[in-house]
């Protein structure tokens, strides 16, 4: 449904339609739920926000930085590939996703 994600993709769809709030949950603010299907994963969010990892829905707006280049909807920018080591922190996190080729880390204030 448009203006929601799915916050766990392994749950049925039975159990989606038995209890929806538990599973469905509003998007949140400048973020882009509107493709069908949206889960946690792949919220999408607009150049100039910037996100910890693919697993909240927290988005920073990037006032310092004028390298976040979002979820990256848009077909022409180039991300950065490098890929920083945070431990336990999925692979996805906090590493060059979302941010332009050549930056990296929190608000993608970190030249690479």
């Amino acid at each position: 449904k448009t203006g929601y994600y799915l916050q766990d993709v392994s749950a049925l769809p039975v159990v989606i339609f038995e209890s929806p709030t538990e599973h469905c949950k509003p998007c949140p603010p400048n973020a882009d739920c509107s493709s069908p299907n949206t889960t946690l994963e792949a919220l999408g969010f607009p150049r100039g926000y910037w996100r910890a990892s693919n697993q909240t829905t927290e988005l920073h707006k990037c006032v310092a930085s004028e390298h976040c280049s979002g979820s990256g909807s848009a077909a022409n920018v180039e991300h950065s590939h490098r890929r920083l080591d945070y431990g336990d922190v999925g692979s996805d996190a906090l590493a060059g996703a979302g941010c332009d080729a050549g930056h990296t880390g929190p608000l993608c204030e970190w030249c690479v």
